[in-house]
C-alpha cells in the first residue's frame, strides 16, 4: 500500500511563526500552490544568517515523499517555460492542483499527481516552441542540485549544470 505524507504534518514552522511573530503570505500563486505549503521558517545558532526558510518539498531537511519532490521540481519547471515561451499552460494548473492535493494528504493524490507529472511532460514535447537559444538551468549548492535537474527536466531542450558552494 502507497501511502503519501505530507511533509507539514510532521515540521511546518509554526514555532518561529508562533513565537517570533513571523509569517510567510502568498500574494499570487500561478500554480494555487501557496508559499507556506512549499516552505517554513526556522532559526539556527548562526551569527551571519540566524533565520532559514526550510523546504517541505525538496526532502532535505524534511523528510518528504518523493513524488513530491519530482512534482515540485517539474511545476517549477513548467513555471519558467511559460515564463520563456510567454504563455500559460493548463498542465502546469492541474500540475499544482495535484501537488497543492497530495500535500494536503488527499487520498489518491499520489497517483494524480504522477499522471499529472507525465501529463506535463507529454504536453511540453507537444508544445515545445523554438527557442532562439536552449536555457541554461543551474542548480547552486547541495539544496538546489535535485531541483534543478527537475527543472531542465520539464524545459526539455535545457542544458543543465550543477554546482557547490565549496571551491574546487
Amino acid at each position: 500500500m502507497s501511502v503519501l505524507v505530507r511533509a507539514q504534518s510532521a515540521w511546518n514552522g509554526g514555532w518561529v511563526a508562533s513565537r517570533l511573530g513571523v509569517r510567510l503570505r502568498t500574494d499570487s500563486s500561478p500554480a494555487t500552490v501557496r508559499l507556506d505549503d512549499l516552505l517554513g521558517l526556522a532559526v539556527r545558532r548562526n551569527p551571519r544568517r540566524a533565520h532559514l526558510l526550510v523546504s517541505t518539498v525538496l526532502g532535505k531537511h524534511v523528510p518528504t515523499d518523493p513524488r513530491l519532490v519530482h512534482a515540485a521540481g517539474r511545476l517549477l519547471g513548467g513555471l519558467v517555460a511559460e515564463a520563456l515561451d510567454g504563455r500559460t499552460s493548463h498542465g502546469v494548473r492541474v500540475l499544482g492542483a495535484s501537488l497543492l492535493a497530495a500535500l494536503n494528504g488527499n487520498a489518491g493524490a499520489a497517483s494524480a499527481l504522477r499522471d499529472a507529472v507525465v501529463e506535463q511532460q507529454a504536453g511540453r514535447a507537444r508544445q515545445r516552441l523554438a527557442r532562439p537559444v536552449a536555457p541554461l538551468v543551474i542548480g547552486y549548492a547541495e539544496t538546489a542540485t535535485a531541483l534543478g535537474h527537475c527543472v531542465a527536466d520539464a524545459l526539455g531542450d535545457a542544458t543543465y549544470l550543477h554546482s557547490t558552494r565549496r571551491p574546487v
